[in-house]
């Protein structure tokens, strides 16, 4: 799926004529991983090329964005291309595209968190000249969906580790114990909430020294409240009472890339059982602020999660999602299964041997730092705009 530069320019020339400017159409400025994504990506086009932005939300007038980041919106709002010349670049979910915009060139930046893309999604991908996707796993799924390999490339997302880095001053955690797990999710049955709650709730009597610190920013479910859905999966479905487990302290709300990185620093191991990422950013955030990391030992977090950095949970296979889910476009997809029972041992380990955990830590750290920032994977992104523009 990977071609040389030299090869991949030829193609490119032959093909299709450079273009003059690029038509950046995705989510920007708001606390989320998406907007954190195209950040980056905006970032890494050179000064020199122009941009017109058409930005998928309403832009925050937001004082505590970065002033790089602040300036470059502010010089690309007023700016206009003619589409007929100009890469249009679309970081969106595939039925989002715009396909009615007659663009030189059409690129679609995609993910998803499955074994397989839901119906329709290959279809509008064809429309597009290339697919930029962020992971070895995306890369393959798209394939095994329908979308030509040679239209696929693989563009990893970058982290700014000196935001999230060890030594920030930590974050204050009302009512929390000696050792702290955190996780950080959409509540949503892909990231697995319940399967985290049973597996800490089984493992942990409520007189030993620990806590779990939920970061939820989003309730997928609006029917009922985060509230009430955590009580009463506790109290009802594993018969448990609230004031027979260790403290689990939950945080709503947005948060800044400052804020979360104080959040990790305080917390003593990251944990999330996900069934299914097309990358995982808070993996990667965690880790690069030295913080241990438990994840799920399949899909996309696994092009930067290995043994040597991280505690991977083994999945007891790859399972059809449930016929009743919330989220329609999960059905009749298929995603992981991780272990109940190993994540239970690799949280015990975690609590019981903390120094084990730091020391693979300290490993992930240094491999964001060599290959992960922004500034290493922002060049990957300058690369690929600039082989489709005139400079």
């Amino acid at each position: 799926m990977r071609h040389g530069k030299a090869t991949r320019r030829k193609r490119d020339r032959d093909r299709l004529k450079l273009c003059s400017g690029i038509i950046f159409r995705a989510f920007l400025g708001g606390a989320t991983g998406l907007s954190a994504e195209a950040a980056g990506e905006l970032l890494s086009i050179p000064d020199s090329i122009p941009v017109e932005l058409r930005p998928l939300n309403r832009l925050p007038e937001d004082a505590a964005m970065p002033a790089q980041l602040r300036h470059r919106i502010a010089r690309s709002r007023t700016v206009r291309l003619p589409e007929h010349e100009s890469l249009y670049f679309q970081a969106c979910a595939p039925p989002d595209f715009d396909l009615m915009t007659c663009a030189r060139i059409r690129v679609g930046r995609a993910t998803f968190e499955t074994d397989r893309l839901p119906e329709g999604w290959a279809d509008r991908c064809l429309q597009m000249d290339e697919v930029w996707v962020s992971s070895t796993f995306n890369a393959e799924v798209f394939a095994a969906s329908g979308v030509p390999s040679e239209r696929i490339r693989i563009l990893p997302i970058g982290i700014h580790a000196g935001v999230f880095r060890p030594g920030v001053a930590p974050a204050s955690l009302p009512h929390a114990r000696g050792f702290c797990f955190i996780s950080v999710f959409d509540w949503h049955e892909r990231k697995a909430p319940e399967l985290l709650l049973e597996a800490f709730v089984r493992e942990f009597g409520k007189n030993e020294d620990v806590c779990l610190l939920l970061k939820v920013s989003q309730n997928v479910d609006r029917s009922f409240s985060i509230e009430d859905r955590l009580i009463y999966f506790i109290e009802r479905d594993l018969n448990c009472r609230i004031e027979d487990i260790p403290p689990i302290i939950l945080l709503r709300g947005a948060l800044s890339e400052d804020e979360m990185a104080a959040l990790y620093v305080a917390a003593d191991c990251f944990v999330l059982p996900s069934r299914g990422e097309g990358w995982g950013i808070p993996y990667m955030e965690a880790l690069a602020c030295e913080t241990p990391v438990i994840a799920t030992r399949w899909s996309g977090q696994l092009d930067f999660l290995h043994d040597d950095n991280s505690d991977l949970i083994e999945i007891d296979g790859v399972i059809p999602v449930a016929a009743d889910t919330n989220h329609e476009v999960f059905a009749g997809q298929c995603w992981a299964q991780p272990s109940l029972e190993h994540l239970r041992q690799l949280m015990r380990q975690a609590a019981e041997h903390p120094d084990r955990g730091r020391r693979k830590a300290q490993q992930g750290r240094q491999e964001i730092l060599q290959r992960w920032d922004w500034k290493h994977v922002g060049r990957l992104w300058t690369e690929a705009f600039l082989q489709f523009l005139e400079v």
